[in-house]
Parts: structure tokens; C-alpha cells; sequence
């Protein structure tokens, strides 16, 4: 008996199968979006940290990188990650009990009732290292400063540039992805990115 109950078990369907089944266009669209967007937003949140520091008066290289870091950690974990996870599974949830009423059948434990989370963790994941990366990367910018005494102005002047040239690299990635106009994408972007930059250069 016992054996034929558990002959009876449904398959277990592992982590990477549910993403093959489920992870399509659609999702990874929304998951693609996200990255841009939430990378673009915290590069500014940076930014205008960096200028904020700048404008105070303040030298030390050591807070410009844990300014930096900690927003990154910050928005990345808490905004971009959890949040998302939180809105996007509940999001997907609504879309499975539409099927199920459809179906007259209580999907929760079937495979489509796994695809919520997976989905979810899948876009709050691209969401939150787009939001994480970038700023951490600008940050670094100041390791100059903490290392080899190099004047504060310079780190900043290049950690704003390094901020313009990302946007502009995710500019033309969205063009690439539109397939004409990438360097115009790009230049979009980066004009952004250059107001901290300009800021920095007139509070000299």
C-alpha cells in the first residue's frame, strides 16, 4: 500500500525547471525593465549623494565610498529587491486565482501555483543588482583618494563621469535592444547623468 501511494506522488519539479517553464519574454521584459529603470534611479540617488558631500564641504574619501555602498546596499535590498519581490509575487498570485476560478480547479499546489515566487525572485533579483552594481562601481572612484592622497575634486569629477558614462552604456543597450538608434539611446542617457556632473564643476 505504502508503496503504491508513493508510486502515486507527483514528480518533484525543481527550481530550474519551473524557470524554464515560466521564465519567458513577458517576464524577462519586465525583469529587463526593472534593471534600467532602478539602475538609473539609484545611480542618481548617488549622485546627488556625491554632490550633497561635495557641496558640505566634506573631504573625506572614506565617507564619499561608504555613502555610496550603503545607499547601494540600501536601495538595492530593502526598495529593489524585497519590495519588488513582494508586489511582483502578489502581482502574479492575482493572475494564478484568475486561471484557477477558470479552471474551477485550486492550482496552489500544482506547478503553476510554484511559478509565482519563481518569477518573482527571478525579476527582484535583475532588479536589485542593477540597482546595487552601478553605484557600488561609481563608488570606487574614492579609492584613489583613501589610498594615494589624490585631491578629493578629482575623485568626484570622476566618479560623476563614470556615473555618465553607465547611463550613456545603458542607454545604448536599450537602443540595441530597439535595434536602431543605440548612440542616441546612449546620448539620452548620459545627458542625465552629466546635471550632478555639471553641479560638481560649479560648486568647485
Amino acid at each position: 500500500m505504502e508503496s503504491s501511494s508513493s508510486s502515486m506522488r507527483r514528480p518533484r519539479i525543481s527550481f530550474s525547471e519551473i524557470r524554464r517553464f515560466f521564465i519567458d519574454s513577458d517576464v524577462k521584459s519586465v525583469a529587463r525593465r526593472l534593471f534600467v529603470t532602478n539602475a538609473v534611479d539609484s545611480l542618481l540617488a548617488y549622485a546627488g549623494a556625491v554632490v550633497g558631500n561635495y557641496a558640505s564641504g566634506n573631504t573625506n574619501p572614506y565617507s564619499y565610498i561608504a555613502t555610496g555602498i550603503g545607499l547601494a546596499l540600501s536601495i538595492s535590498l530593502l526598495s529593489n529587491f524585497l519590495a519588488v519581490f513582494f508586489v511582483e509575487e502578489a502581482e502574479r498570485r492575482v493572475e494564478l486565482i484568475s486561471v484557477s476560478k477558470h479552471m474551477l480547479k485550486n492550482l496552489d499546489r500544482s506547478v503553476l501555483g510554484k511559478a509565482p515566487r519563481v518569477v518573482a525572485l527571478y525579476v527582484a533579483m535583475w532588479s536589485a543588482i542593477g540597482a546595487f552594481s552601478f553605484p557600488a562601481m561609481a563608488s570606487l572612484a574614492f579609492l584613489p583618494a583613501l589610498l594615494y592622497a589624490v585631491p578629493i575634486h578629482a575623485c568626484v569629477i570622476t566618479s560623476l563621469a563614470t556615473v555618465v558614462g553607465i547611463m550613456f552604456g545603458l542607454g545604448l543597450y536599450l537602443g540595441k535592444l530597439i535595434g536602431k538608434g543605440a548612440l542616441s539611446w546612449g546620448a539620452r542617457f548620459a545627458l542625465i547623468g552629466v546635471i550632478p556632473l555639471i553641479l560638481s564643476l560649479v560648486m568647485r
